[in-house]
C-alpha cells in the first residue's frame, strides 16, 4: 500500500466475518493511511485538471457535439502522447489486432437526446 503500512494483507476476501483481524490501532492507522491517500489522489486530480483545463474543455466541447470519441479524435484534440517512441499496452493490443479504439458510431438509427447540459447551455444562450 505505502511505506506505512507495507505491503501486507490485513484482511481475508474468503469469508465475511464481524470481526476484524487486526487490532483497533491497526484498524485507526489504516483508515489515516488511506485517508491520506485519497487526500492526496483528490488533490493531484484537482490540479491536474486546473492545469489542463484548456484541454479538459476542449475534449468537453468534442463530447457534446459528438458522442463518442475515437483515439484518433483525441490525438486530433490533444495531439500525440508526449511520450513519442514508447509503444504502450493500448498501441500494441491495437496494432495487433489491427482495429480502432471505438467501433464506427451507428448509423440510421434514432438520434440521442440532448444532455441536460447541452440543454442548459441552448437556454443561457
Amino acid at each position: 500500500m505505502n511505506e506505512v503500512i507495507g505491503p501486507v494483507s490485513y484482511g481475508g476476501r474468503d469469508k465475511e466475518s464481524f470481526q476484524k483481524p487486526f487490532s483497533e490501532k491497526t484498524g485507526e492507522m489504516l483508515d489515516n493511511e488511506v485517508r491520506k491517500m485519497i487526500v492526496a489522489a483528490h488533490k493531484r486530480t484537482r490540479d491536474l485538471l486546473t492545469e489542463k483545463r484548456e484541454e479538459v474543455v476542449k475534449v468537453a466541447e468534442r463530447l457534446l457535439e459528438k458522442e463518442i470519441l475515437t483515439r484518433q479524435d483525441m490525438i486530433e484534440l490533444l495531439g500525440k502522447r508526449p511520450f513519442t517512441g514508447q509503444s504502450d499496452d493500448m498501441d500494441k493490443y491495437l496494432d495487433k489486432q489491427g482495429e480502432k479504439s471505438a467501433p464506427p458510431p451507428f448509423e440510421g438509427g434514432p438520434q440521442p437526446e440532448p444532455s441536460v447540459a447541452s440543454k442548459t447551455a441552448e437556454v443561457r444562450s
